[in-house]
């Protein structure tokens, strides 16, 4: 195939609304055959009925769509643990991908496939440069896209989105935090790679200059208060809420000995707002270790309503 033609193909795909606005990566029967087989499970088996479709995504949909994303074969099941994780009933997917509120399904890998594969858990860790974060998380907004048929403006009427919408996808610095990571704490073991799904508006950053624990914890008081006082939800009813330290609130944070569990208890019975507490529980709240080893601002994810619950698998293999 000629550049002309190789040209005409990806405006082929652009035009038949395959993709998400973006050039594409024209899959082929050998590109998608050598995905499935990276999934370990055969071409049709069916790994779950994503709404709002209410459709079954087979691997073979699922491996299709990781190729359109430009996903690398060992990338491959990660996204498929992953879209296992949005068909369950718990996460809510049709709300996640549908609702006016704009938001988007989070990834968050954990174990040595993040390592083997080249996933960032550093600097722009939200950002873009590396294709595994960046693949994996367009992945899925197209399976999201073409299997669950939660197209925009047509089953999907965010009334904004956001940038999360194209991809959203990041891995832990479990070698650089003080605390246990996050697929552990969710009950699984630390040799093992997994992904946790959780559905998410757009991060929410904040700066705190001052080298204090307190002063980085009500930072993040304020913002949980703001997003339960902003999203009109207040009370006890809030969502879960995924807190992301970068390295020097970490460091500070882990100075003075603030665990995971201190941190939580401490967050619950300060972020309130004028209706009452922002948070219902600790376990609403999800702490990750990652982002950039220079300037000290963190951010808070927040979650798409309490309907949507945080889902973690393991990764076949990884």
């Amino acid at each position: 195939m000629n550049h002309h033609d190789a040209a005409a193909l990806v405006e082929e795909y652009l035009e038949s609304e395959l993709s998400d606005g973006l050039p594409v990566v024209p899959p082929t029967a050998e590109s998608v055959a050598a995905m499935v087989e990276s999934m370990g499970r055969p071409p049709e088996t069916v790994i779950g009925t994503l709404p709002p479709g209410d459709a079954e995504a087979t691997v073979r949909h699922i491996a299709a769509n990781a190729v359109l994303a430009g996903c690398r074969p060992e990338y491959g099941p990660v996204v498929l643990a992953a879209v296992q994780a949005m068909a369950q009933d718990r996460f809510a997917l049709y709300g996640v991908a549908c609702s006016t509120k704009g938001s988007a399904p989070l990834a968050i890998v954990n174990g040595p496939i993040r390592k083997r594969i080249g996933m960032k858990a550093g600097g722009n860790v939200f950002g873009h440069g590396v294709r595994a974060n960046a693949t994996i998380g367009r992945a899925l907004r197209l399976v999201v896209q073409n299997v669950a048929h939660a197209a925009p403006d047509v089953l999907d009427r965010a009334t904004l989105g956001h940038p999360g919408k194209y991809s959203y996808c990041i891995a832990e610095d479990e070698e650089d935090s003080p605390w246990e990571p996050l697929h552990v704490a969710r009950g699984m073991a630390a040799d093992e790679s997994a992904v946790t799904m959780v559905g998410c508006e757009a991060p929410r950053q904040f700066g705190v200059q001052q080298s204090s624990g307190e002063a980085i914890l009500s930072a993040v008081a304020q913002t949980l208060a703001n997003v339960a006082t902003t999203n009109g939800i207040g009370g006890r009813r809030n969502a879960p809420q995924v807190i992301v330290f970068a390295k020097e609130h970490r460091d500070i944070l882990a100075e003075e000995s603030w665990t995971k569990a201190a941190i939580k208890e401490w967050l619950v019975d300060n972020a309130v707002t004028p209706s009452g507490p922002a948070i219902s529980s600790a376990d609403d709240l999800l702490i990750v270790a990652a982002g950039g080893a220079v300037g000290r601002f963190s951010s808070v994810c927040p979650g798409w309503t309490w309907q949507s619950q945080p889902v973690t698998v393991p990764i076949p293999g990884g």
